[in-house]
């Protein structure tokens, strides 16, 4: 089997983790925000808050599918083990996470898909999971098939991703989110592709141009998000991987650096597993305690909790295997004892 070349940068380092708390941060806030006057702070749809939330909906989670492509190690060997390990990763906690959740919401009175169904269907923000590991499963399988070119791999993944996306084509079943996995595959291609050939242009120190690229993407979501009705249909979606690649190519240009983000960063997959438990837990909280607080203090007082409590949380889990792996994913070996030094 032919090898790729190795990546010309790190798959992980404090400037990739603090995208991952760039993207964790809007990510909660997101949910804090929430995507409707319906839920999270219940905002006017004409609130300046609502816009901003809904400006990034293009630029939100093809972020984070354009890191994970950055940190993904080319296949070395044999398909299948990558494949199960990422299984374990990705599947085993959003069955488990996913079930809680499901549990947790059921008992509150919310309408929900049947629990069966959330282990192969998507469910809440538990899809990403599912359409990320179609993804690498389709890279690991295409890069064995291909005899180890997982530059060309990756390159078919995000065009083929790119036009399913695009184009009105629609399954009747969207089974593990593959429809979200067609969206999000060329950003995970571009990320794969940007960390492997490390293209000069992109690392040329231009930060004010990669600057005025992040500024325009979010302009042009707000734009999109007041006059939404302004492009739709194949326009519209073939815009949102335009300003999805622009955004994340350019905030990866601009190479913000942050010790303290990127420590968050490095916790970014409890972020995204249980964050919703502690922003919503902190909204009825300030309901409830505090009725009438402004919403900026409500929203901060949320956002602080969802990135928070979910890294106490895992460091809770993360302590015993019989949690470690169905929560988190993480294999946890009994330590070995060692070996008692005698004297002479």
């Amino acid at each position: 089997m032919r090898h790729s070349p190795s990546p010309a940068v790190p798959r992980r380092s404090d400037h990739i983790d603090t995208l991952r708390a760039i993207a964790c941060i809007s990510l909660v806030a997101f949910h804090v925000v929430g995507s409707s006057s319906e839920n999270g702070l219940q905002l006017n749809p004409s609130h300046w808050m609502a816009r901003a939330n809904l400006a990034l909906v293009d630029l939100r989670m093809p972020l984070f599918s354009f890191l994970s492509g950055m940190v993904l190690p080319a296949l070395t060997g044999p398909p299948w083990p990558q494949i199960v390990k990422k299984a374990r990763r990705l599947l085993l906690p959003m069955a488990t996470v996913g079930t809680v959740f499901w549990l947790t919401r059921h008992a509150m009175g919310y309408e929900q898909i049947p629990l069966a169904q959330i282990f192969w269907m998507p469910f809440a923000h538990f899809w990403f999971l599912q359409a990320t590991f179609l993804i690498m499963a389709a890279f690991y399988l295409g890069s064995a098939l291909s005899g180890g070119h997982a530059i060309l791999t990756a390159t078919i993944i995000g065009l083929l991703g790119a036009a399913l996306y695009i184009s009105p084509f629609r399954v009747s079943l969207n089974v593990f989110a593959v429809m979200q996995a067609w969206k999000l595959a060329p950003f995970f291609a571009a990320g794969f592709l940007v960390a492997t050939l490390r293209p000069c242009w992109l690392f040329s120190g231009r930060r004010l141009v990669a600057a005025a690229g992040v500024a325009g993407a979010f302009a042009v979501g707000v734009i999109l998000a007041i006059y939404s009705d302004a492009l739709t249909g194949m326009g519209r979606r073939a815009v949102a991987i335009v300003l999805g690649l622009t955004f994340c190519l350019c905030l990866l240009a601009l190479r913000p650096h942050s010790a303290v983000m990127a420590r968050l960063g490095r916790q970014s997959y409890p972020i995204y597993l249980f964050h919703v438990f502690f922003t919503a837990g902190m909204l009825k909280v300030v309901d409830a305690v505090m009725p009438g607080t402004p919403v900026p203090i409500a929203f901060a007082l949320a956002l602080g909790a969802g990135l928070a409590g979910p890294v106490f949380l895992a460091q809770m889990l993360s302590r015993h295997r019989i949690t470690a792996l169905p929560f988190l994913g993480l294999h946890r070996r009994a330590p070995v004892a060692k070996p008692v030094q005698r004297s002479a």
